[in-house]
C-alpha cells in the first residue's frame, strides 16, 4: 500500500536514468578507500575502540560503543550517555483507514502486552512514522496532510508543520537529543521546532543530468540520528543512502533510483552500541524480504523466514540484546514479531486487536529505563 501511494504523488519513474555526478566513497562509519595508512586514534587499552570512535573509559577493555551494556553494575558500558538501560517496551503506529478507522498508538510492554492504545481524534489523518514528544506525548509524519503533527496523551492533533506550500511530502522524522524534531521529504531535510512548529531547512539535494534536468536519486523515507558524530542519515526507497553533517553538509553514500534500484526499502535506523545501520526492504529482483545492514553496500544481516507469510514494514532494535522488534502486515493482521538478529529466528510478540484492511503496523521505536 505504501508504494501505491508514492507512486500517486509523484514516483520517479518518469525521471531521466542518467546523471553526470557519481555517489561518494564516504566510507560513512568505516575506513576511506585510500591508499593513506588509517589514523590509529588513541586506544590505550587496546579494545579496538579508539577514544575518537567514542571508547569513553580508554582504561577498561570492557567498556566501549561495541561492549552491550551490563544491567545494575552503575557503569555506561556501551559509552552510549545512559547508564544500565533498559528496554522497557516498544511503541508503535498503527494507521487507519482514512474512511471509518482512525490512526493508533500502541504502547506495549517488554512481554509483549498492551499497556495502552491512543485513537487520533480524526479519521483525517494518515500518519506513518512515529517518534516520541518533546514535551510528552508523540510527534507523527502525517503522510495525507503534508504535515508535522504532535499527538498528546489523549490522542488529540496539532499540526505544527505544514509542508503543503512546499510542495513537498513528509516522510519519516525523528525527536532529536537536543528536543526538536528533524523531518525528511524527498528532496530536503528540516528541522521543527516543538510547539511553535518553527520550520529551518537543514539540507537540500538534487541530481542534474547532461540536460539540465533536475532528477531524484535518493527519494528518501527516513532519518536517523548518529549521536557519536552528529550526523544525520537518510534512508532512500530504492536503497539510496545519504548523510547529512551537523554543518548541514550533504554527501551521496550511494545513489538509489527506480531505473537502478535492486531494494525496496521503507524505513531504517542507526545502532549507537554497534555502530551500526539496518534497514528492512524487499529485493526488487527476488521479492524477498529481508534486514539489511551496511557495510560500504547493502547486505543481508538476516533472511526474513520463507514461511512467514507477515511482510516485514519497520523495525527497531534492542540496543541489549540487538535483537529486532519489526511491525509486519498479513492479510488483515496487523502484528509484531521478536526477530533474533544473529539466527533470525523469528517469533509472535504482539498482534493487534484491531483487523481489517489498510489498518496496517508502521513505524515503531524502543523505549528504555534509563538513569
Amino acid at each position: 500500500m505504501f508504494l501505491l501511494v508514492l507512486a500517486c504523488n509523484g514516483d520517479p519513474s518518469t525521471t531521466p536514468d542518467e546523471v553526470t555526478n557519481e555517489p561518494l566513497d564516504t566510507g560513512f562509519g568505516w575506513p576511506e578507500d585510500t591508499d593513506e595508512p588509517e589514523e590509529t586514534g588513541t586506544d590505550a587499552d587496546q579494545d579496538g575502540w579508539t577514544v575518537e570512535d567514542g571508547d569513553c573509559d580508554d582504561a577498561d577493555p570492557y567498556i566501549n560503543p561495541g561492549w552491550d551494556e551490563e544491567l545494575g553494575d552503575g557503569i555506561d558500558n556501551d559509552c552510549d550517555g545512559w547508564i544500565d538501560e533498559q528496554l522497557v517496551g516498544v511503541t508503535a503506529l498503527q494507521v487507519g483507514d482514512y474512511k471509518t478507522e482512525p490512526a493508533r498508538i500502541h504502547v506495549i510492554d517488554s512481554l509483549g502486552f498492551s499497556e495502552e492504545v491512543v485513537e487520533l481524534d480524526t479519521i483525517e489523518r494518515y500518519p506513518i512514522w512515529l517518534s516520541e514528544g518533546v514535551n510528552g506525548g508523540w510527534v507523527v509524519s502525517d503522510y495525507a496532510n503534508a504535515s508535522v503533527v504532535e499527538v498528546d496523551s489523549e490522542g488529540g492533533t496539532t499540526d505544527i508543520a505544514e509542508f503543503g506550500d512546499y510542495k513537498e511530502q513528509t516522510y519519516g522524522l525523528i525527536t532529536h537529543p537536543d528536543g526538536y524534531y528533524v523531518v525528511t521529504t524527498d528532496t530536503a531535510l528540516y528541522k521543527v521546532a516543538p510547539g511553535l512548529g518553527t520550520i529551518t531547512e537543514l539540507a537540500r539535494w538534487t541530481v542534474v543530468n547532461e540536460k539540465g534536468t533536475d532528477i531524484q536519486d535518493l527519494w528518501s523515507v527516513d532519518v536517523a540520528y548518529d549521536s557519536q558524530t552528529g550526523d544525520f542519515v537518510l534512508f532512500g526507497l530504492y536503497g539510496g543512502l545519504a548523510t547529512v553533517s551537523a554543518a548541514g553538509e550533504f554527501t551521496l553514500v550511494r545513489a538509489g533510483s527506480v531505473a537502478t534500484d535492486v531494494y525496496l526499502i521503507y524505513a531504517g535506523g542507526y545502532h549507537d552500541g554497534t555502530n551500526t545501520l539496518y534497514a528492512p526492504g524487499q529485493s526488487a529482483t527476488t521479492g524477498a524480504f529481508d534486514i539489511y545492514t551496511w557495510d560500504e553496500g547493502w547486505e543481508i544481516l538476516v533472511d526474513w523466514p520463507d514461511e512467514q507469510q507477515f511482510s516485514p514494514v519497520f523495525m527497531t532494535v534492542d540496543a541489549a540484546t540487538d535483537d529486532f522488534y519489526v511491525t509486519a502486515n498479513g492479510a488483515t493482521y496487523p502484528t509484531i514479531w521478536q526477530m533474533d538478529a544473529t539466527t533470525g529466528d523469528t517469533q509472535l510478540f504482539y498482534e493487534s486487536p484491531y483487523t481489517g484492511a489498510d489498518v496496517d503496523f508502521w513505524d515503531i521505536y524502543s523505549r528504555y529505563d534509563r538513569s
